[in-house]
């Protein structure tokens, strides 16, 4: 997605949307509800990204389209790895108590 930085509204900036209104991230070891109108957005450089992480959640309103291109850098074999911010939802709205509720859970406890 691209957006105007939320802490610099001179500067555009493409992250990775993990989570919209209604979802759940953990965030920094604690639950965090995505309120409405606003989205959760990570860079896939996930030790030196400023993203949502860092400045919290974003308004949709500052959304300015998506990339449909990727020029740099140039294709390469390269290992990546998942993001480690987790997003679900659960039946009931809430979040659960552990990680042990989520495996638990049934299947539309988590989407």
């Amino acid at each position: 997605m691209v957006f105007t930085a939320p802490d610099d509204p001179s500067k555009l900036v493409i992250k990775r949307v993990v989570a919209t209104e209604g979802e759940y991230v953990i965030n920094n070891d604690v639950y965090e509800r995505i309120r409405k109108g606003h989205f959760f957005a990570v860079g896939d450089n996930m030790n030196q990204s400023i993203d949502s992480r860092r400045y919290g959640q974003v308004p949709i309103s500052l959304i300015r389209g998506t990339a449909e291109y990727v020029i740099l850098p140039y294709p390469r074999k390269i290992k990546r790895t998942p993001p480690r911010t987790r997003t679900f939802t659960s039946a009931k709205g809430q979040p659960p108590k552990s990680d042990y509720d989520l495996l638990t859970g049934s299947i539309d406890d988590i989407r």
